[in-house]
């Protein structure tokens, strides 16, 4: 865990005090929405707040300002497509929570990208790892959910594919820079989430648990990518 200040600790226990006591005060264990909306939103605010709080440590023109501008604007979008997600699956909600989250993984893989030394091998060679993984899921993908027309295919391989490109980022740089362990799981983390919800809107599987499994997985991923800010701090200044 890299080391926070009293504002950081304070935006992160409040983010995390909303979500689990969302969970803890639901009205019904099995309902598709696992937190009100009022505390999800409250707590999707805690942690742009975090993200953004981050940032303003930095010093302007240094390698960590630019990482920690590229993940709290990614943050942004990724909260705003969760939050898009969280609702019912109305098709414009879901092309916008969709574009939104898509948008957020592309600034993060710019900031994993340009991140210290951009040739470091362990880097590459993770993402080229994790871009076969995701070469396979695909495929896995799109045989469970045949019938899918031409364009939505090809929109949920891309999808997927820069889902793996910024876990595979994510692993590669904390392979050569140890402090960005947070990164690494956070990337995970969200990876998995994803994979959840994208796979249940494309084989319409309406099944309460796999949504909240979903968020659960993905909103403790976006923390742990927020808090890679930290990280930055500690290798560059």
């Amino acid at each position: 865990m890299p080391a926070i200040d009293v504002i950081g600790w304070v935006l992160l226990i409040a983010w995390a005090a909303l979500l689990a006591g969302g969970f803890l005060f639901r009205r019904s264990p099995t309902a598709e929405r696992l937190v009100p909306p009022w505390v999800h939103a409250a707590s999707a605010l805690a942690l742009l707040f975090l993200g953004w709080y981050g940032y303003l440590l930095t010093r302007a023109g240094t390698d960590s300002a630019r990482y920690a501008f590229g993940v709290a604007a990614g943050l942004t979008f990724a909260v705003t497509g969760g939050l898009f997600l969280a609702g019912p699956a109305m098709p414009i909600r879901t092309r916008i929570g969709f574009s939104a989250s898509a948008s957020g993984h592309l600034l993060f893989v710019a900031a994993f990208a340009r991140f210290g030394s951009a040739f470091d091998s362990p880097r590459w060679l993770a993402l080229c790892l994790w871009l076969a993984i995701g070469s396979l899921v695909c495929r896995a993908v799109l045989t469970q959910a045949r019938g899918l027309e031409p364009r939505l295919a090809a929109a949920a391989v891309a999808y997927l594919l820069l889902l793996f490109t910024t876990t595979g980022l994510g692993i590669g740089l904390a392979l050569t820079r140890p402090l960005f362990g947070t990164l690494a799981a956070g990337a995970v983390l969200l990876l998995l989430g994803e994979l959840s919800l994208l796979t249940q809107r494309l084989l319409r599987r309406r099944r309460p648990s796999i949504g909240n499994t979903a968020r659960l997985l993905r909103w403790p991923g976006l923390a742990l990518i927020a808090l890679s800010i930290w990280s930055a701090l500690q290798n560059f200044t």
